[in-house]
């Protein structure tokens, strides 16, 4: 999973843009921009592969509901807690799931079913062994590879 960055990478924008209709901020010199950490409110959600490896995905509220409204068709006023947590874990086996396929064609890796996590619980970032993420105007979303515990 680790050697895996730059593929998870592609995953995430391909999803982001094509499901969810959400493009990346750029920067100055036309780089997407990055962040370091989200302002909270946000959910963390995460799948397993193999139950061996998690990748954890946080949202920070703001986006997850525009990806909510534009998933579901509903303004953005009508999302509850149930369709951010069902948003955030579709988004979670949505990449995981394309994720897998690039990295694993002979399949003999399997995904979890994705699941809500404490964030709380969340390795702190600088144990991280490197993140992902994607800034839109709306918020923004990192991702990490997470050891089990």
């Amino acid at each position: 999973m680790l050697k895996n960055k730059q593929v998870l990478d592609e995953v995430i924008h391909e999803i982001m843009d094509d499901m969810f209709f959400m493009f990346p901020e750029i920067d100055g010199d036309g780089n997407p921009l990055q962040a370091e950490e989200l302002e909270d409110p946000y959910m963390d959600v995460g799948i397993h592969f193999n139950k061996e490896h998690l990748i954890r995905i946080r949202i920070e509220r703001s986006m997850l509901t525009e990806m909510a409204a534009n998933f579901t068709g509903l303004s953005p006023e009508e999302i509850e807690q149930d369709h951010l947590e069902s948003t955030a874990t579709e988004t979670a086996n949505i990449i995981g799931g394309n994720f897998l396929v690039k990295i694993d064609p002979q399949q003999q890796l399997s995904l979890s079913i994705p699941e809500v996590f404490n964030p709380d619980e969340a390795i702190p970032k600088d144990e991280r062994p490197w993140q992902l993420s994607f800034v839109t105007d709306s918020g923004g979303l990192l991702c990490w590879p997470e050891p089990l515990r």
